[in-house]
């Protein structure tokens, strides 16, 4: 217990109590996606994976989602 209490006074942490984003799913199509061509097709999971990450990126930038500041 004590060790999730040091976890949770830690500020560099951010936690949220917000509900899921609903883009996630839109967000994770495309890896799951990827994973099922690079198994049938032989394109490599890091190719595939660079696509999938730039098409989640796009869905998140059209909803203006932005992470927290550092």
């Amino acid at each position: 217990m004590r060790a999730l209490t040091k976890l949770m006074e830690r500020t560099d942490i951010f936690y949220t109590e917000e509900a899921t984003l609903s883009e996630y799913f839109s967000a994770i199509d495309p890896v799951a996606t990827t994973l099922s061509k690079a198994m049938a097709s032989g394109t490599t999971v890091a190719k595939g994976f660079n696509g999938a990450q730039k098409e989640a990126e796009a869905i998140f930038k059209r909803v203006e989602y932005h992470s927290c500041p550092n």
